[in-house]
């Protein structure tokens, strides 16, 4: 399976959405490599207010929930994985899994990481999609 290198940028604001009245909206872009050029595209992501819940994924009006959501504090810093099966934008029958660290302020919170990509079920590793970032600022 042939993947495309992605890298997601998320700006994150601080609001309940009305569709999600539990979650957190965070506004933000995808960046993705087409060829030797990136490419931009607008996406949604929905935080569980309390930390306990799933994670929305939305592109396009389209949305898909977290298979699996964990943090923990790992060396004095707080890091997270968040598993999307067919998440919007990608081919079907993929996985999605974003992993980083996330740091949080009074005045801000902000995300960043590493996304990898492989076929659903496949027992084959995961393989590099790229990065993201995201904040509440």
């Amino acid at each position: 399976m042939r993947f495309h290198v992605v890298v997601v940028v998320f700006s994150l604001g601080f609001f309940a959405h009305a569709n999600h009245p539990d979650h957190i909206k965070a506004e933000g872009t995808a960046l993705f490599k087409s060829g030797t050029s990136l490419q931009s595209t607008k996406v949604d992501l929905y935080v569980p207010k309390k930390g306990q819940g799933k994670v929305i994924l939305e592109f396009q009006g389209k949305e898909v929930e977290s298979d699996s959501f964990r943090s923990a504090e790992v060396l004095g810093r707080k890091v997270f994985n968040v598993r999307f099966t067919d998440a919007p934008g990608t081919a079907k029958g993929t996985e999605t899994l974003l992993t980083g660290t996330y740091l949080r302020g009074d005045n801000q919170a902000v995300y960043f990481g590493d996304f990898y990509l492989k076929a659903a079920g496949a027992t084959s590793k995961w393989g590099h999609g790229g990065g993201f970032y995201f904040s509440t600022k």
